[in-house]
């Protein structure tokens, strides 16, 4: 009777352990891809954020676009340079949001409208010989139509664009608590919005007897 009941319990447990065991190697390796989406959904520095935005601008707008590459011409290969996630068109520049692979980190691409094919087809090339990297945001450096210098003021120009008009939207969203907060610390807000209003005292002024008419 006991070596029938070990023989039924004995699989139970040992999935139970097996259960834990792939419990914690799944939490492990997720736990690295966890705290980089709380990064990417509360980003801290100006470029991050900016990146949210152009992002989420992104998103709304739709597209054909999904790779995106650059034209082969004899100074490189040329070849595709990542996954097209979406694209925020100007008339002067194009900002490209796009991944080097399908489970890369999002980056951001400024190119001038005149140095890129039609987004209405699936593959966008780039008449560029390389992709530079400018403090986190890509631009190309252009094999024809354009210098590098004209390239890169174009880019530029869109880039504070980007970044002054996030400024002013971010600016219009501030709290009153969090400029209480930013300017007296923690808990002041709660102080001066709860706090009761002061007691003002008003003295009447007396009118002197001796210059009375």
């Amino acid at each position: 009777m006991l070596d029938n009941l070990l023989e039924i319990l004995m699989p139970v447990i040992v999935g139970f352990f097996m259960i834990i065991i792939i419990w914690k190697m799944v939490k492990s390796m997720t736990q690295g891809v966890v705290q980089r989406r709380k990064v990417d959904i509360n980003p801290t520095s100006v470029g991050d954020r900016l990146k949210k935005y152009l992002v989420k601008s992104g998103k709304a707008n739709p597209q054909t676009a999904k790779i995106l590459k650059i034209r082969r011409t004899k100074f490189n290969e040329g070849g595709k340079v990542g996954f097209v996630h979406s694209a925020v068109p100007t008339r002067d520049c194009t900002r490209f949001i796009f991944k080097t692979g399908r489970f890369g980190f999002k980056k951001v691409l400024y190119c001038p409208s005149s140095l890129h094919s039609s987004l209405h087809y699936k593959e966008v090339f780039i008449d560029a010989v390389s992709l530079e990297n400018a403090g986190g945001f890509y631009y190309p450096i252009p094999y024809k139509n354009m210098t590098n210098t004209e390239a890169f003021t174009i880019a530029n120009s869109a880039f504070k664009i980007d970044l002054k008009k996030m400024q002013i939207m971010d600016v219009h969203q501030l709290e009153i608590e969090q400029i209480y907060s930013s300017i007296a610390g923690t808990g002041t807000e709660r102080e001066l919005t709860h706090s009761a209003p002061e007691d003002i005292e008003y003295q009447e002024v007396q009118e002197d007897d001796t210059y009375a008419g």
